[in-house]
């Protein structure tokens, strides 16, 4: 007899790529709804057989799969069944962290276990990556470039006709694709949008230049940051505010 979830097998298997992210209404979709249990539970996505017999669809694409709950995504990358003590049954011990945690780690157990107003000191890491030109189109709309549907920061950088920066524009969203779609043809509640949109057409018109930058990944002390979480896209889009403001550059976003 055949199971809904032989449709996890084919879409991993078909998959080329070294690691494979599904969100869980992808997984829903694909077959035909997951059980609540899979959106709360570590276990019920163990790499063992012996602990899950559904572990084998992805298993037998020879993929490992790690659950994200927060984000509500579910991330398969090639590897091998977990062999022995079922996940499940396994006593819980802490992942690695980075020097920088255990450091902190450390310091915090000297200063008081639970003493918040202990000093930490923290590194944010991250780098811009080109997501393309804008332009006008026939009518004097801004046609911006295709971005994927993933969450991170976007940047404008708005140049003149004589290659001087005339603005910069800092932004983030859950889903960028969607968000600098906007700048194309903003609603009228948009208030931001419209501006930015403005200026777009004023430096593009007098024949400057628009280019969009973008964030896909960004590490806090050395450690990997979800940035499908709205305070960590914050995190970094302040942090990278700041950084311009302090090396003078034209900021649009104040």
């Amino acid at each position: 007899m055949s199971s809904k979830y032989e449709a996890i097998t084919k879409r991993l298997t078909d998959a080329t790529e070294p690691v494979v992210v599904l969100t869980f209404g992808e997984l829903d979709r694909l077959v035909g709804g997951l059980p609540t249990s899979a959106r709360r539970q570590s276990a019920w996505w163990a790499n063992s057989r012996t602990s899950h017999d559904h572990a084998r669809y992805w298993l037998d694409a020879e993929r490992r799969a790690t659950p994200d709950f927060n984000a509500g995504r579910v991330r398969f990358e090639f590897g091998a069944e977990t062999v022995g003590e079922p996940q499940a049954e396994r006593p819980r011990t802490e992942p690695p962290r980075s020097d920088a945690a255990r450091k902190r780690s450390r310091g915090g157990a000297d200063a008081g276990r639970h003493d918040l107003s202990a000093q930490m000191t923290s590194t944010i890491a991250f780098e811009w990556t080109a997501g393309g030109s804008v332009t006008l189109d026939d009518a004097g709309t801004p046609v911006v470039p295709e971005l994927p549907t993933r969450p991170g920061i976007y940047r404008f950088d708005l140049t003149d006709v004589g290659g001087v920066l005339g603005g910069v524009y800092i932004g983030e969203s859950d889903n960028l694709s969607r968000r600098v779609g906007a700048y194309r043809s903003p609603g009228k509640n948009q208030a931001t949008v419209r501006r930015i949109n403005g200026r777009i057409r004023d430096v593009l018109g007098d024949g400057g230049s628009a280019e969009v930058a973008v964030v896909f990944e960004a590490t806090f002390d050395d450690e990997p940051l979800d940035l499908a979480l709205a305070p960590a896209r914050l995190l970094v889009g302040s942090a990278a505010l700041i950084g311009l403001l302090r090396r003078g550059y034209p900021v649009e976003n104040l």
